[in-house]
Formats: C-alpha cells, structure tokens, sequence
C-alpha cells in the first residue's frame, strides 16, 4: 500500500486503515480491507479471460464528448487491471485533455476507442442515445461485436473512486456485464 501526498492520492485500503485508527476500530478495517481484497482476487479468479484482455473506458458528457482514460495510474484502471484487463496501449500514448488522466476523442477518431472491451459511462441519457446512433460508432469493431457496455453512473463511480465500500458495488455491477461483453 501506498501513500501520496495530496487530496485523494491515497489507495483505497491505506484510507480504510486511516479511518479505522481515527475510530479506534484499526482491527476492523483491516478485516475489511483484507476482505475486499479477497472478493477482487476471487472475481480475477473466477474470470480468467479477463487475463490479457485490452479495454477503454471513459466518460462521455452531456454535449457528447467522449472521453478515454489514457493514464495507467487512474483508479478505473487500477481497479480494472487487478482482474487482469489491459488498458488498450492504443489510448495510453494519446495526448492528454485539459482533464488529467483523459484524452478526448474526436468523431473521426472514435475508432482508437476500441479494445476486447469498451466501456463508456454517459452524463446524460440525451448522449447515450446521439452517441449510439451515430455510424462512426457504430463501426467500432467492439460495438458491432457485441463488446461495448454502457456502465451506469453509479458503477462509474464506483470504479472511478474505489473505497472498501464501492468497490464490492463495482464488482457485482461491472464483473458480470464485462464477462458477457468478452464472451462475444
């Protein structure tokens, strides 16, 4: 476990160990940690085609940006790299956005978007729909597969800001619907 100087820098178990010491309960947190770790572990090892396997995942907004993490230390990552995905090495070299850690992805470009899984996240319902119809999207070899899955908001969240408390929601939120998309 690591510790980083800065406003929510610190891994979610490092967290969870601070506030069990705040609350006199540093016993209870670390069983908690110890068992969140083992739920990440068990879902790694109840999926092992995860193993190896590319994905991106991102947020679009409300005016239809889309949006890719590009940064192998974002949280989404991390956490979706412990049950053995790869973000897709064609969105890591892409140049970072005004929002670190993201690039944003032109219409003419969404193609670099595809990996065995594409994961997208919308602010609005309005760019969930444009977005779907759009025929450049479309064309995305992990759309047309099969392999893309539209998170909601909330496992979103709870990928992107992982703590002993979402974590266990982002597993039973995402695992299933990520095993389904790599199935195809």
């Amino acid at each position: 476990m690591s510790t980083r100087d800065g406003y929510n820098k610190d891994v979610w178990q490092v967290t969870t160990s601070r506030i069990g010491q705040l609350l006199g309960r540093a016993d209870a947190a670390a069983a908690l940690v110890a068992q969140v770790e083992g739920a990440i572990a068990a879902a790694r090892a109840d999926h092992p085609g995860f193993a190896g396997k590319t994905f991106t995942i991102g947020p679009v907004t409300a005016d239809g940006q889309v949006n890719t993490i590009n940064s192998m230390t974002d949280a989404s990552v991390v956490f979706l790299a412990q049950l053995g995905l790869t973000l897709s090495p064609r969105v890591t070299g892409l140049p970072t956005s005004s929002i670190p850690g993201r690039a944003l992805i032109s219409a003419e470009q969404l193609s670099l978007i595809d990996a065995d899984v594409l994961l997208l996240t919308f602010t609005t319902p309005q760019a969930r729909e444009r977005l779907e119809a759009d025929p450049l999207f479309k064309r995305i070899p992990a759309v047309q597969r099969g392999s893309y899955v539209p998170l909601d908001l909330p496992t979103a969240l709870a990928i992107a800001f992982p703590s002993a408390l979402s974590i266990p929601y982002a597993l039973q939120h995402s695992v299933p619907s990520i095993a389904a998309a790599l199935a195809r």
